[in-house]
């Protein structure tokens, strides 16, 4: 819609040139909330996993040959459990809000393990603190993509998904070199990497915690993901989900419950838009 309330014609539409989306996403408080905080633990994530190998041969005096193999077994099974159990995890609670909770704890949880990581006085006591750090870190990441689409309007989906792993992604290679300009300048890269981890994550968790407040309108109203289809949902297209017996009473807070979710995501992508208009 334009300002006076009619469609918007084809210049001032979001995909219409570049300028005009990125004044859309970078306008949506959510938006940039979000792509900041996947920013600040990547900047953690890479610092971390760039400089371990260096960290153990400093420290452990460890080979690559022997620090290569273990690490990536761990960093493998780890991740892949962990992304796993992050979207099945999520997908148990019923309101966005308590679901940005399980970003947060993929933030904060995380970081005593890898500071544990860089302290352990043995490698195998450090290796075995990889995994726990692993497999509480990645949960986020199905999480965060879903919100994506909730926040981003369908027009733009793939553009907000390319700027925010193209931001995260960049912003996140500056820790490894942040961390090589300090101990190029005698800063001990034990201590340096302790600091990045402890800032960085607690900074993501803080701004998903922030994330999770700015969407709490939407969640204290609604399920995440309510259609007449999903049968999760008990609704189909006469509200009684395939179900026998359902009272007109249950069928009326059904369908009231998806009513209130178009309504709920309507007004989101309204507010997304009218910052460009």
């Amino acid at each position: 819609r334009g300002k006076e309330g009619g469609e918007a014609v084809s210049g001032d539409r979001p995909e219409g040139k570049p300028k005009h989306w990125f004044r859309v996403l970078l306008g949506s408080r959510r938006y940039v909330l979000i792509v900041a905080a996947a920013s600040s633990t990547m900047v953690a994530r890479f610092s971390l996993l760039g400089w371990l190998a260096t960290f153990y041969r400093l420290e452990h005096n460890l080979p690559a040959t022997e620090f290569g193999p273990r690490v990536g077994v761990i960093i493998m099974v780890a991740g892949a459990i962990s992304a796993f159990s992050g979207g099945t995890v999520s997908d148990k609670f019923k309101t966005v809000a308590s679901r940005i909770h399980l970003c947060t704890f993929s933030q904060l949880v995380p970081m005593p393990f890898w500071i544990g990581v860089l302290l352990a006085p043995e490698p195998n006591l450090s290796f075995a603190l990889i995994f726990f750090a692993m497999i509480t870190g990645d949960m986020y990441m199905g999480v965060s993509a879903a919100m994506l689409q909730r926040i981003v309007d369908p027009s733009m989906a793939a553009r907000g998904n390319q700027i925010y792993l193209a931001t995260s992604t960049l912003l996140g290679s500056c820790g490894p070199l942040a961390v090589g300009i300090a101990v190029k300048n005698g800063v001990s890269l034990t201590h340096i990497l302790v600091i990045n981890c402890a800032v960085f994550f607690t900074i993501s968790g803080v701004l998903f915690n922030l994330l999770r407040l700015e969407l709490m309108g939407d969640a204290e109203a609604v399920d995440e993901v309510p259609s007449f289809d999903n049968p999760a949902f008990g609704l189909d297209r006469e509200g009684r989900g395939g179900e026998e017996g359902v009272s007109d009473g249950v069928v009326a807070e059904r369908m009231a419950r998806l009513r209130r979710y178009r309504d709920v995501k309507a007004s989101a992508h309204a507010a997304v838009n009218e910052s460009y208009m």
